[in-house]
């Protein structure tokens, strides 16, 4: 609220501009407004000295969101209206205002709040224009004196649909301008402000803004992979669809704990290591486990089952065609080579899973392969979008191996270990029974009755080998048919057919 009373002004201050440099005295005749405890200052504006433009206001407003305006006004009856030939100078003050609020409230660094100042980057012409749209330039029945509202989205743009003007009605009366509970649209900024084009003053007073804001129950950001950022996020209500609109399973445990994963219908998806639960039931990629294909800028899973890339294809095309019109090219001819170049590596990224994403083909040859494809994907790619082949090449091909080699690995280690650890100390009663020696180190299988394959040999070659290629190896355990049977149920079906 601006009272323009000098006891408040320390206050009002803060929030609007213009205050000092239009506020007087009442005028003579002035009528009383009983709605405020005193009335002693108004502001007087007029062209005649260079006020045509009173308090001012710029704020951020959200979608949703309601603003309501009002303002009491006073001329007298001898204070006709004029042509308005000029509206230069007050586009002008507009300019100043609009920048001088703006200050840590527009998106705007000092360079283009000056650049707003001076009317460059389009900014005085829009305000030109909008203006000469909404004031009469050729009605003189009563003063040019306006209360101006104009709604701008994020980047600055006039939403001329949400903005509008009211013109003051009658003389030698105290009366109020109204815009009420007006809807914000979409995120961006309101500036509204009073003013008047004519020589002949008109009093402004109690200008009062209120902005009618929606609770906020609860704001979630999230990293890349769904793991929400609890350092700023918001929580006023428990709301569990969160990620990508997925249902949190939390909190069913007794001490209030939970899997802390989310419900894709076909699966359940762990934020924190950026993998499902469960395997791939369409089996998409080398790895069953990889959410949205290790990439979820680019793909979106919404049931857990089949990716969808739509989105992503949206966004490099976006972003192609802003980064073509910040270098001066044509926005959708940009926006079209960010779409064909996500689309291509996408397509060939696809043909490349299929092809070296079964379960047998793993292991250093597979892997080394899978990575140098991916490696001439993301090089010609970097060459579609202007970049280097070399450098596209090697920055897919290292995400390639880490993402499926390294994986490969590790889980060959993990079945060797397991194999020795566990299994052979299984195993060794049966060995035992039948009459195989078998040291306590669990690398020696003894002599087998038939041929004297050392046993120890057919384990080495085991480890040199992955569990795809366990089969390989059977020549060395086909002597003893109870051990052959119980080996192939309890270990195989185990260690190798589950992850088929």
């Amino acid at each position: 609220l601006a009272t323009m009373e000098e006891v408040y002004a320390s206050i009002e201050s803060n929030n609007f501009e213009n205050l000092d440099l239009t506020r007087d005295d009442l005028p003579t005749g002035y009528p009383i407004d009983a709605s405020v405890e005193f009335n002693e200052r108004i502001a007087r504006l007029t062209a005649a000295n260079g006020t045509e433009m009173g308090p001012s206001i710029v704020m951020p407003v959200r979608n949703g969101e309601k603003v309501s305006l009002s303002t009491t006004y006073f001329y007298e009856e001898d204070a006709p209206g004029q042509t308005y030939d000029n509206l230069g100078i007050l586009v002008s003050e507009v300019l100043l205002a609009l920048a001088s609020s703006g200050v840590n409230v527009l998106p705007l660094d000092e360079t283009a709040l000056g650049a707003m100042a001076v009317g460059q980057n389009g900014y005085g012409s829009d305000i030109y224009n909008f203006l000469a749209s909404q004031i009469d330039t050729t009605n003189m029945d009563r003063p040019n004196a306006y209360l101006v509202w104009v709604f701008y989205d994020q980047q600055m743009n006039i939403r001329p649909a949400l903005s509008g003007a009211i013109r003051v009605q009658n003389p030698n009366q105290l009366e109020t301008l109204i815009r009420s509970e007006m809807q914000v649209q979409q995120d961006g900024y309101l500036h509204a402000y009073v003013s008047n084009g004519g020589t002949a003053p008109v009093h402004f007073d109690n200008f009062m803004v209120t902005h009618i804001q929606g609770k906020v129950r609860q704001f979630n950001d999230y990293y890349p992979y769904g793991l929400s950022i609890a350092g700023i996020n918001g929580v006023n209500g428990k709301y569990k669809n969160m990620y990508t609109s997925k249902e949190l399973q939390n909190g069913e445990f007794p001490n209030g704990r939970g899997l802390e994963m989310y419900d894709f219908h076909a699966r359940f998806y762990d934020p924190q290591l950026g993998r499902w639960f469960a395997p791939d039931p369409a089996e998409q990629f080398h790895n069953p486990y990889l959410a949205m294909g290790n990439n979820p800028v680019m793909y979106v899973d919404p049931d857990g089952e089949w990716i969808d890339m739509a989105a992503g294809l949206l966004y490099q095309g976006l972003v192609g065609g802003l980064t073509a019109k910040e270098n001066g090219d044509n926005f959708w001819k940009g926006f079209a080579k960010g779409v064909a170049t996500a689309g291509i590596g996408a397509v060939f990224s696809g043909a490349i899973n299929s092809e070296f994403g079964h379960s047998g083909n793993t292991g250093l040859a597979p892997e080394m392969a899978y990575s140098v494809a991916n490696g001439v994907i993301g090089g010609f790619t970097a060459e579609l979008s202007g970049g280097k082949f070399s450098d596209g090449f090697v920055s897919n091909a290292v995400i390639a191996y880490s993402t499926g080699g390294f994986e490969t690995a590790k889980d060959n280690k993990r079945f060797v270990s397991d194999f020795k650890n566990r299994s052979f100390k299984y195993y060794r009663s049966i060995l035992d029974a039948n009459g195989f020696g078998m040291n306590e180190d669990g690398y020696n299988l003894g002599y087998f009755e038939s041929g004297l394959v050392n046993g120890e040999t057919a384990w080495m070659n085991f480890k040199k080998n992955n569990s795809g290629n366990l089969f390989q190896n059977f020549n060395a355990l086909e002597i003893h048919d109870a051990f052959k049977a119980s080996f192939e149920e309890r270990v195989i079906d185990k260690y190798v057919r589950n992850d088929q």
